[in-house]
């Protein structure tokens, strides 16, 4: 069942890496496959024989994003940008303990 989990943005320490959420589709009449471990952390699927599909599913796998923009209101403060992005998928381990 997804977990869902929020990161601030701006938060010290924040950090993203491009293939999260990214989905690998290996091609079973690929000439040179393309072996997993050349992108870890990526999900990965395969078509099997009898037709079904194998995937390897990393511990943090986000499949939907969302950002969102919070600005300061107040007339007499400036006005600040507040990133946070909320996404949900599939975690596990340590961060799913925590609650990061």
């Amino acid at each position: 069942m997804p977990v869902s989990f929020a990161h601030k943005v701006h938060d010290a320490g924040y950090s993203e890496k491009w293939r999260e959420g990214t989905v690998v589709l290996h091609s079973p009449n690929a000439r040179i496959p393309l072996h997993p471990e050349m992108i870890p952390g990526a999900s990965h699927e395969f078509l099997r024989e009898d037709g079904r599909i194998m995937s390897l599913i990393p511990d943090f796998h986000p499949y939907i994003s969302e950002t969102i923009i919070l600005i300061q209101e107040k007339s007499d403060a400036p006005r600040s940008k507040i990133g946070r992005k909320a996404r949900w998928g599939k975690i596990s381990g340590p961060e799913a303990e925590s609650g990061k």
